[in-house]
């Protein structure tokens, strides 16, 4: 009888535990973050002339975009990837991050390539979030670029780090989440020119 009530009170109590462990894991998770659906057309021709990408790839080459306030100063800085044929390279694709205006576009910082999803830390260096990106292949390996701003420079500074894995307890959002192949497949995307209708 002992044995059996004892079963009765230990399952419960573990059940509750369990459920705890979760509630705290769930604090520490990753904000998944897909791009932008919505059209812009003005940022589209801002990264055409920015990477002088010639009209006839325009409409095959995608965009990706979202915003994120990486400084905590209440306005929000775009994140843009440029996918396609004519700005590729073998570790990945062009990224800016970019501020907005009444004046137009400011590149705040450039990547020549980089591998999404873009993590952005919780942990800030100089008054702006750490930013992670996957690496794959290079002279570094397989693992994770981690960039850390410093003041007067930006992100690309001597204090780059390179890790193999992702810290378990990593707390941010994970931006740019989106399969890209899969968006291909599916048409899922946005395209720096809209393809022309047949006929016109």
């Amino acid at each position: 009888m002992k044995k059996k009530l004892r079963k009765y009170i230990i399952l419960p109590l573990l059940a509750v535990l369990w459920l705890c462990g979760c509630g705290k894991k769930e604090e520490t998770d990753t904000e998944t973050v897909y791009a932008d659906r919505e059209k812009n057309q003005e940022l589209a021709d801002f990264l055409i002339a920015y990477y002088q990408i010639p009209e006839e790839f325009c409409t095959e080459t995608r965009y990706y975009y979202d915003r994120v306030d990486l400084n905590e100063d209440g306005t929000e800085e775009i994140l843009a990837v440029v996918v396609g044929e004519y700005t590729e390279c073998d570790g990945g694709d062009p990224a800016v991050i970019l501020e907005q205006s009444e004046q137009g576009y400011q590149v705040l910082e450039r990547f020549a390539y980089v591998r999404t999803p873009v993590y952005v830390s919780d942990t800030m260096t100089d008054g702006w979030h750490d930013l992670i990106f996957p690496a794959y292949g290079g002279e570094e390996g397989t693992g994770f670029r981690v960039f850390h701003y410093q003041d007067g420079i930006g992100y690309q500074n001597e204090n780059m780090e390179f890790m193999e894995d992702m810290d378990e307890n990593f707390c941010g959002k994970k931006m740019i989440a989106d399969n890209f192949i899969d968006d291909m497949d599916k048409g899922n995307y946005l395209t720096l020119r809209e393809t022309p209708l047949s006929g016109n």
